[in-house]
Formats: structure tokens, C-alpha cells, sequence
């Protein structure tokens, strides 16, 4: 099953995120639509902090919390922060492909070895 749905243009963006920071976001990041002015944030954005990613979204728009793999576990304040302070309507996490999930080289070794990763190579395999 494809998960993935690419948003190519405006009639791409499925219903349930017209109308909401997501539209917005999809329409900055993915169709090029022209930075508005943003008083305040709307959005928290989870991403990865792989420093060849980056965000084509204006000022103020969005709170973004770089972290290992977008993981937000141990940010419970900085979300409780942008929801209770910030008043931000919905929260995106972002993702980007991992091709070394997939490798059998290195990555399967330094699984294997570390046992403090709870993943296994043949758990890697299946996604």
C-alpha cells in the first residue's frame, strides 16, 4: 500500500487539511505559493536535524523542532510550549527518506554490536 501521497498541486491537498496550517505549509514547501506575513506561529513543524534539510517557510509561521529521526520524545515542554503559549492549531512531523535503513553494510554491523538499539537487522529489512 502507498502512503505516501504526492502534493503536486492545489487539488492534491486532501480535504482535511484545506483550510488548516497544513494546506499552508504544503503550499510553501511543495507549491512554491509566495510567503505570506505571519504575526504569530500556526504550526509545529517535527523534523528531522539533518543539516541538508531545510523549510521553505516564512518568518513566524511555524515553531520547528529539529531532532534525531523528528523525534519529539523528551520535548514535552517545548509542544506543551507551542500549544498552551503559542495557541498553534496542529503539529506536522516531517520525514525524508533513509536509505541507510535499508543497507547491509554498515549499519547492520553497528545495529548488531550496539545493544542499546532495540532494532535488529532483519527488523530494518521488513520496513
Amino acid at each position: 500500500m502507498e502512503r505516501l501521497i504526492p502534493v503536486k498541486a492545489e487539488p492534491d491537498i486532501l480535504p482535511e487539511f484545506r483550510k488548516t496550517p497544513i494546506e499552508t505549509l504544503l503550499a510553501y514547501q511543495n507549491l512554491n505559493r509566495p510567503h505570506g506575513v505571519h504575526d504569530k506561529a500556526e504550526l509545529l513543524i517535527g523534523m528531522c536535524m539533518d543539516n541538508r534539510k531545510h523549510l521553505r517557510v516564512p518568518e513566524n509561521f511555524a515553531y520547528i523542532l529539529r531532532s534525531g529521526g523528528g523525534n519529539l520524545r523528551y520535548s514535552e515542554f517545548k509542544v506543551s510550549y507551542a500549544v498552551a503559549i503559542g495557541g498553534i492549531s496542529a503539529i506536522a512531523l516531517l520525514a525524508h527518506t533513509a536509505e541507510l535503513l535499508h543497507a547491509q553494510g554498515p549499519i547492520s554491523t553497528f545495529i548488531r554490536t550496539n545493544p542499546r538499539l532495540h532494532a535488529s537487522p532483519s527488523s530494518l529489512r521488513r520496513m
